[in-house]
């Protein structure tokens, strides 16, 4: 191994490295058991992501997350300012998943609480009357009702809303 390599990538090797095995465990437990026909079977299906409730996507774990998702479409990094900051990301249809550990800590949304990527800028003061305009192109509104507080951070571009991420204020 290369010397200059740094944590984050021996961290998203271990990372790695568990997606397979939890996906193959999520495959296995999806295999069709000696009472099923293989008709029974083919019509087992996961859950679609983007319908789940934005907050019950933050209390997930990584098992739970192959169990009810299967295995993500991409899996990439997302580099933070700091070394500190980068993620591992599980890209699904809708959602991407950002991940510390083994659990959910942040997802970004195409949809959520009545807001869409795309949605005039005008919108957001609508949905959200609490909504916190942070400079010119950010907004945030906090949730504070949950075991965890989370934040909802509504990025602006051009007028637009350009993306929804919801994160667990803590990590």
């Amino acid at each position: 191994m290369a010397a200059g390599l740094k944590q984050p990538l021996s961290a998203a090797v271990i990372a790695l490295n568990f997606i397979f095995a939890a996906a193959a465990n999520a495959q296995n437990a999806a295999a069709p058991s000696a009472m099923e026909t293989p008709a029974d079977a083919s019509r087992k299906s996961y859950q679609n992501p983007a319908s789940a409730g934005p907050f019950e996507l933050l209390a997930l774990r990584l098992p739970e997350l192959f169990q009810r998702f299967g295995p993500p479409v991409a899996v990439y990094a997302a580099r933070g300012e700091y070394d500190w900051q980068d993620d591992v990301v599980f890209e699904y249809p809708g959602v991407n998943f950002y991940l510390y550990k083994d659990q959910v800590w942040q997802v970004s949304l195409t949809k959520a609480f009545g807001l869409s990527c795309g949605d005039p800028e005008k919108a957001v003061t609508l949905v959200f009357k609490n909504a916190v305009l942070n400079g010119k192109d950010i907004f945030t509104v906090t949730f504070n009702e949950f075991p965890w507080p989370a934040e909802l951070r509504i990025n602006i571009i051009k007028g637009k809303v350009d993306a929804l991420y919801l994160y667990k204020v803590n990590y």
